[in-house]
């Protein structure tokens, strides 16, 4: 009696932690004919990765629609990069002092490949992606073509499946280059150069807990009041806004069919994260794989 309710409690708790260690989910209810999916996606994370995740290809191949974040044309590509560039009337050298600059100009001619002068036209936070892509590239073993980023995006266009943007090119932008001021972008960078372990260190800890399914724990490390990195609390309140426009916009695309909604992993988790404001419009959500077959044994 006592090993069956053993087995038992830990069947409970096995459900419940795998429950909420999940980045696969399931959107219902509301009167809704069909069910639609969100799986949580990192750039760090390789296509290989996809293969563990129990159901993600019979789910993704049933769903007609593939949702974005946004759309990756040759159009939005060229808008982006005229938008990674500074005013003509400012330049990169007026945020820093010559101390500063020749810092910057060692650590990113070094990176980069490219001097001070060829930087000082782009936003820092520009500067900055471009320096946190070679340092994951060199400490985490981040390979960009194997990225499982888009994955999605690139199957469904090949498999002529019809494919809905979250943003518009000017909405990605805006959240992409506008969300921190100039001048909050500039010290970022600096920190980021003077101190880049504790952004290798604080990704290496948010991809394990993505390997792990722990989407909420990815929330608060980022809204923390001790993270440092140049993804922190302001970058919080950003996909808190974010996250309440697509709220009201998923309904409307999953009334059009069953959807495959693919964002990164920072968007979906805790309190505010997009899973618990569709939850609180009236779906439901849950994990897409709930059910847990546990082994026969005989005593």
């Amino acid at each position: 009696m006592m090993k069956r309710l053993f087995i038992s409690i830990i069947g409970i708790f096995l459900s419940t932690y795998l429950c909420n260690a999940q980045l696969l989910w399931e959107i219902s209810g509301k009167g809704m004919h069909t069910k639609s999916y969100i799986f949580a996606t990192d750039k760090l994370i390789p296509i290989s990765f996809l293969d563990t995740v129990p159901q993600l290809y019979a789910i993704y191949a049933k769903c007609p629609i593939v949702v974005t974040e946004m759309l990756l044309n040759v159009d939005t590509r060229s808008k982006i990069e005229k938008a990674a560039l500074l005013p003509l009337s400012q330049n990169l050298r007026s945020f820093y002092d010559p101390t500063e600059c020749a810092l910057i100009d060692t650590v990113l001619s070094a990176s980069l490949k490219m001097d001070f002068n060829q930087l000082a036209i782009f936003r820092p936070i520009f500067l900055t992606e471009l320096y946190k892509t070679e340092l994951y590239k060199r400490y985490l073993g981040y390979e960009e073509e194997k990225s499982s980023e888009i994955f999605f995006q690139l199957v469904a266009t090949e498999q002529g499946k019809r494919i809905l943007p979250l943003d518009n090119a000017e909405e990605a932008i805006f959240s992409t280059f506008y969300r921190k001021n100039l001048d909050t972008q500039a010290q970022e960078l600096l920190r980021l150069i003077e101190n880049p372990e504790d952004e290798i260190e604080h990704k290496r800890e948010q991809l394990q807990y993505y390997r792990k399914g722990l989407i909420t724990d990815i929330s608060y490390s980022i809204q923390a009041p001790a993270n440092k990195t140049t993804i922190n609390y302001i970058d919080y309140q950003a996909i808190v806004k974010r996250n309440a426009r697509w709220a009201t916009q998923i309904p409307a695309l999953m009334k059009m069919g069953s959807c495959f909604i693919v964002l990164n992993v920072d968007y979906l988790g805790g309190d505010n994260g997009l899973l618990q404001m569709l939850r609180n419009e009236g779906y439901r959500v849950r994990p897409a794989n709930r059910r847990i077959k546990l082994g026969k044994k005989k005593y």
